[in-house]
């Protein structure tokens, strides 16, 4: 399925040098293109709407299904669709289309993989659930939480004992809790954006090189849609390191970082 995005939310998001029109032709154009079975034109309308500045999760959605149907007749097109749907996660958690197309490509990949490392794919549990919300939901919930903390708190210092008063005692310890929570959970979100950068692997199979430059030989095979760690940088190579530790080099396009 395919989610239509309003034009004016992509002539928002575009930058201040692109206009209007452009932004509503460009999508139109997209959206008409996917629809009529053009989907390589969809993928150039829609990339040129993420180059133009675009950030939201109905475009990469609508980009990773168009990936996803060229897949069927061109290779190398599944990890490109991985790569939209988790940047439309990445900017919405919980969006539940992009959860499944995720799940249907993750699947497709598998299908075809020979050769796989074990325990390459996979983030460690405090990752997993600390991006589980978005930094906007955790934020808002973290303050709503801490408002009616501190409005039972307010509340307490009027209150005579009684059922009522013990009733909201009660309940400011487990707002608390939850408080304290979601506090930590925000810390966490924040703390793994600014300090771990992730990437999907794109070609269906690659190989890590030892050092950047190298060609292809005996390194450990990589696969489409393989979530990594990029740890370094040099013009045009990125080093990464999987799940289980393991490093390696691999060109600068063959790796979409979120």
């Amino acid at each position: 399925m395919t989610r239509w995005l309003a034009a004016a939310l992509v002539a928002v998001a575009l930058s201040a040098a692109a206009s209007t029109a452009r932004a509503e032709e460009s999508y139109a154009a997209a959206n008409d293109a996917y629809l009529a079975g053009d989907y390589a034109e969809a993928v150039r309308q829609y990339e040129a709407l993420v180059a133009a500045g675009v950030r939201h999760e109905d475009l990469f959605y609508n980009l990773g299904n168009a990936y996803f149907r060229l897949a069927a007749r061109e290779d190398d097109r599944l990890g490109a669709a991985i790569y939209n749907y988790e940047r439309a996660l990445r900017v919405a958690p919980g969006f539940d289309d992009a959860e499944y197309n995720l799940r249907v490509s993750r699947a497709a990949v598998e299908d075809k993989v020979v050769d796989r490392l074990e325990e390459a794919q996979g983030d460690p549990l405090w990752v997993s659930v600390a991006t589980r919300f978005s930094i906007s939901q955790l934020t808002l919930a973290f303050l709503a939480i801490n408002f009616v903390f501190f409005g039972i708190l307010i509340a307490l210092r009027f209150l005579a004992s009684g059922f009522l008063r013990t009733t909201l005692l009660v309940a400011t310890v487990f707002i608390g809790i939850s408080g304290t929570a979601t506090g930590g959970l925000l810390w966490a979100h924040a703390h793994f954006l600014s300090s771990v950068d992730l990437g999907i692997v794109l070609p269906d199979e690659t190989r890590l090189r030892e050092s950047a430059g190298q060609p292809p030989r005996d390194g450990a095979q990589v696969h489409a849609g393989l979530r990594v760690h990029v740890v370094e940088r040099e013009p045009g190579w990125v080093r990464v390191r999987l799940a289980n530790g393991h490093e390696g080099w691999l060109p600068r396009n063959a790796v979409g970082e979120l």
